[in-house]
Parts: C-alpha cells; sequence; structure tokens
C-alpha cells in the first residue's frame, strides 16, 4: 500500500479528518486508487481502553477504543480503517 502525501483535511464533529488516498492492489494484480476520511490518534493510554484523537482545534480527546480496535466517536463505532496513528 502505498499513501500519497497529497492530503486534505476537515472539521467532522469538532474532530480532525485527513483524506487519505491510497492504492491498492486487488487479487487480479490490478491496481486501483481508493480515498478514505480517517481520524487521527495521537497515542494510547496503556492503563486502559482508550487513545487519544486529535480535534481540529489542536487538541485531544480521550476515546474509549474496543478489543477489535473500534474506536467511539460521538456514538458510533469507527473500524481500523477510518483511523490511524
Amino acid at each position: 500500500m502505498k499513501v500519497n502525501s497529497n492530503k486534505h483535511l476537515r472539521n467532522y464533529k469538532g474532530y480532525l479528518q485527513i483524506l487519505e488516498d491510497f492504492e491498492v492492489q486487488d487479487k487480479n494484480g490490478n491496481f486501483k486508487n481508493i480515498k478514505r476520511w480517517v481520524f487521527y490518534v495521537t497515542g494510547f493510554d496503556k492503563e486502559s481502553n482508550y487513545c487519544y484523537v486529535l480535534k481540529f482545534n489542536g487538541t485531544k480527546n480521550r476515546i474509549f477504543i474496543d478489543n477489535h480496535d473500534c474506536i467511539l466517536i460521538d456514538g458510533r463505532k469507527y473500524t481500523r480503517k477510518f483511523w490511524n496513528h
């Protein structure tokens, strides 16, 4: 997987999201570009199931992360493919 450095930012419910543009190869060997908005996790709390997600204003918010690496933001779960660190 190759991530392009050409990124766009947006404010999603107070959180910073980055539009990642990357290339994936399918099972037939063909490449295609995929774009996906992702949250940015700045770190993890080793004592509990929490991580820190970057807000649009530059601060961080402590967010629950479950055993399947899903984060919970504004009552909705986001799988690992929707956040990066």
